[in-house]
Parts: structure tokens; C-alpha cells; sequence
């Protein structure tokens, strides 16, 4: 087994595309210009300490053993089978001696605006550990090595090529779950109209940037603000301010990102009526403020 010393040889290491940055137990994943997808293909024994990041991780060992250690429980990942952590969910691995694996790492935000989220809400609600029926594991290994074939040869469009494979994923997971009554075909406490609530987050996209509330949005719909807010958490997942303040704080991190424009104007363009709110939800979700975000990923 690798030992513990080699994990810190892995803080802040540099990669052929970018750097793993660890702050304390939150890892900031960064990602090749104008993409939102890695892959790391590795035969090293080394173990990575107790982390947690925004992306979705999959793990699929080709060859050995790879020990994943979560908050509730262990994972011995052997050749051909997969493990899909959820984001922001707190894990250590341990690469054996004589094992390969691929690790693909995508930020989730694309998969907010699917009409099937209620599905992928229940799929992501833990680790998924793909590890007993091996004809899923072949089609699931199939797609993720197209994944690494894609993400290798960079052609054009290759980043949505790549998500446009994540997706042929999780469609065949929540088909395979749906028909092994695994998980439930859409039922949720309230009726949800998924046409309705497409057009909502469209709406959503193109005024994040006015004052929007949840009782315009509401009026918007024609239904009272309790009920569209318990409609608009069963079919997304979560809260209607938290997807609001997700989707503006995407915005601000491009913004941070690939310009050099004030803070300030950042917060304003991404729809932030005050500097101070904008550092505030920032901090909760990145764990770091705006111009901090800024020095570890800023291109200027």
C-alpha cells in the first residue's frame, strides 16, 4: 500500500494540464481552458488524504485494487468495476501496488437544467458502486473509455462530446435501476409538469441577472409561491434561491476566471445586487472568497 507520506507530495501538484490545489479537505479541480471535464489515467500507488470537491469523480479500475474511504463507509474497487461519488462528498483513495485506473472528473452543473432530475436527484443522492452485474460494468467501462479517447484526442467540440457521453452514462444507470425497481419511475409529492418547469429555468438563464424572486418566478408560473416552491425542489432537488445562487455564482466564475474585470462588476453582472451578498453565497459555496477564487484560477 502507498503510504501516507506520498500524500503530501500531492497537495498542490502539478499536472501535464493543470494543478490539484488543496485547501485543508476542499480540493478546487481544475479543468483545461473551456472545459468543465479531466480525465486521469494513472498506474501509480500513491493515496490521495480525506477531500472533497464540487465535481462528480468516477473511478474505473482496469486492473488491482482501489480502496475508497467515505464518511459512512469503504469501497474495495477491483478490475471492471465503477464507483460514482456524488459532489461534495467527503472521501479518501488509496491506489494499490499493480492497479490501474481512469479517473474522469465533470462539474454537474449541465445536468441541472435535464427535465429527468428528479431521477438523478435519488441517483447522486449516494455513491454508487457499479460491482455486481457485469454486463452494466461492460457498458458503463465502454462509455467511460470513450470518455478518456475523447478527452485525449481534443478534437473540436471535444468537452460537449465528452458530457454528451456522461449522459449516455447515467441514462443507462437510471434505465438499469428503473427496471430493477432500484429506483423509482418520477414519484414525487407533488405534480410536476416537466414542460412548465423547463420553461422556468430557461426564464431563470435568461433574467438571472435581474431581480428575480421567488414570488415573481411563482406569478410567472400562475401558481402560489408554496406550491411552486415545493414543485420546483421535487423536480430540481433543491431550493429555488440555492439554484438561482448556483446559477449566478456559475456565471461569476467565468468571469473571474477568463477576465480581469473588478470584483465588483463581476458581482454586478452576475446578478448580485450588493458586493457583500455576493461574498457571502460565494464563500458558501466555494469555501473561499471571489479574489482568492481568482489567484487560483485567474488566467490574468
Amino acid at each position: 500500500m502507498a503510504s501516507k507520506a506520498r500524500a503530501d507530495a500531492n497537495e498542490n501538484k502539478r499536472f501535464p494540464d493543470g494543478f490539484r490545489i488543496l485547501q485543508g479537505e476542499r480540493e478546487y479541480i481544475t479543468y483545461p481552458e473551456r472545459s468543465s471535464v479531466r480525465v486521469w489515467p494513472s498506474g501509480d500507488a500513491y493515496y490521495y488524504g480525506g477531500h472533497w470537491h464540487s465535481a462528480v469523480e468516477i473511478l474505473l479500475c482496469t486492473k488491482g485494487e482501489i480502496i475508497y474511504e467515505t464518511q459512512t463507509r469503504g469501497y474495495h474497487v477491483t478490475e471492471g468495476q465503477i464507483l460514482i461519488l456524488p459532489p461534495d462528498q467527503y472521501h479518501a483513495m488509496t491506489i494499490l501496488e499493480n492497479s490501474y485506473r481512469y479517473l474522469f472528473l465533470f462539474e454537474p452543473d449541465v445536468l441541472n437544467t435535464m427535465r429527468d432530475m428528479p431521477l438523478l436527484n435519488e441517483l447522486f443522492a449516494s455513491p454508487l458502486y457499479l460491482s455486481e452485474d457485469p454486463e452494466l460494468q461492460k457498458q458503463a467501462a465502454e462509455i467511460l473509455l470513450k470518455v478518456a479517447d475523447c478527452y485525449q484526442a481534443r478534437e473540436q467540440m471535444w468537452n460537449m462530446r465528452c458530457n454528451a457521453y456522461f449522459m449516455e452514462l447515467f441514462v443507462l444507470i437510471c434505465n438499469h435501476m428503473t427496471n430493477t425497481s432500484k429506483l423509482k419511475k418520477s414519484e414525487t409529492s407533488t405534480a410536476v409538469d416537466p414542460e412548465l418547469m423547463n420553461t422556468v429555468l430557461t426564464y431563470i438563464t435568461q433574467n438571472y441577472r435581474e431581480d428575480i424572486t421567488l414570488e415573481k418566478v411563482a406569478d410567472f408560473t400562475g401558481f402560489s409561491k408554496f406550491y411552486f416552491s415545493r414543485m420546483f425542489n421535487s423536480y430540481t432537488g433543491c431550493s429555488f434561491i440555492d439554484y438561482l445562487n448556483h446559477k449566478r455564482i456559475s456565471v461569476a466564475d467565468y468571469l473571474l476566471v477568463h477576465t480581469n474585470k473588478p470584483v465588483t462588476e463581476v458581482s454586478t453582472e452576475s446578478g448580485f445586487g450588493s458586493i457583500a451578498t455576493f461574498n457571502r453565497v460565494f464563500k458558501s459555496i466555494h469555501g473561499c472568497s471571489p479574489t482568492r477564487f481568482r489567484k487560483i484560477y485567474g488566467e490574468y
